[in-house]
């Protein structure tokens, strides 16, 4: 079945570490993409997401602007991940799933193969809830980490999604 993501109800955020603090931030209200899922096979045939960076926010308007700077995110206004190659799910329970997905995730305009933790459950409306979960790397994106006040900021990112999918008709 073919599911598209409902932009208004699915959410990301992500966590940064600096070595005296660590700062959240979230986007929400714009992700797009779509998933074809088959709970028979429990194989995900394909999946792609898409958020705009312009969104993202930390709750501070100079850390905002900081990071829009840093990233050049008018330059890059778009972050997404595309499936490489089906995938075979677990069942974890009648309508639970998890599993790896292995695919490209583009960020600031560069492109890098990544695998992202999946957990895939189908609600009794017959929604897709999709939760995802992957560590974001600097240095594997050949970006140099920002320094905050002297201090460098840890090469670790933790990014997590809730995608919620309705059914194509």
């Amino acid at each position: 079945m073919k599911y598209t993501i409902d932009t208004e109800k699915s959410e990301a955020d992500f966590t940064a570490f600096a070595p005296m603090h660590k700062f959240k931030g979230t986007v929400s209200g714009c992700i797009t993409g779509g998933v074809e899922f088959d709970s028979e096979e429990c194989k995900l045939s394909s999946f792609t997401a898409e958020a705009d960076t312009t969104a993202f926010t930390t709750g501070d308007a100079e850390r905002n602007k900081a990071m829009q700077d840093f990233f050049d995110f008018p330059a890059h206004p778009k972050a997404g991940f595309t499936l490489k190659n089906p995938a075979i799910l677990t069942k974890k329970d009648e309508d639970e799933y998890s599993g790896t997905l292995q695919g490209e995730l583009e960020f600031a305009g560069i492109t890098r193969d990544v695998p992202l933790s999946c957990f895939l459950r189908r609600n009794k409306s017959g929604k897709l809830v999709l939760g995802l979960s992957l560590k974001w790397s600097f240095k594997t994106f050949g970006i140099k980490a920002p320094r905050l006040l002297f201090l460098t900021v840890k090469d670790e990112v933790e990014i997590n999604a809730s995608l919620l999918c309705v059914e194509e008709k």
